[in-house]
């Protein structure tokens, strides 16, 4: 049976970057992502110390490691190698256990 994997970067953007850019940056990374087979989700968030994490849901690892794969030789790997701490960059994939989504209410 496929498992989700959820997959977890963390990342610093470099001092002189600002959010319009970083935002601007997430919307192209998004387009790519969601033509990637298996892509399920994504959300970024930011901490207090500026450091940023992208939440990746994917339907299995196999599509996990196909989407990685894909993203670096993808423009948008240079473009965001160009604007981040890539020595403070941490990628970690996890398997889901037990989940839950909120279900509308019916009216």
């Amino acid at each position: 049976m496929a498992t989700t994997v959820i997959e977890v970067v963390e990342y610093r953007f470099k001092a002189n970057v600002d959010m319009k850019s970083i935002l601007a940056i997430s919307e192209q990374l998004n387009a790519f992502l969601a033509e990637q087979d298996g892509f399920q989700y994504r959300s970024m968030i930011q901490r207090d110390d500026n450091l940023f994490s992208d939440f990746i849901y994917w339907t299995d690892e196999d599509c996990a490691q196909k989407g990685s794969a894909a993203f670096e030789s993808h423009p948008i790997a240079e473009k965001l190698a160009m604007v981040m701490e890539m020595e403070n960059v941490t990628i970690s994939l996890y398997n889901v256990l037990s989940e839950l989504q909120a279900c509308e209410k019916a009216a």
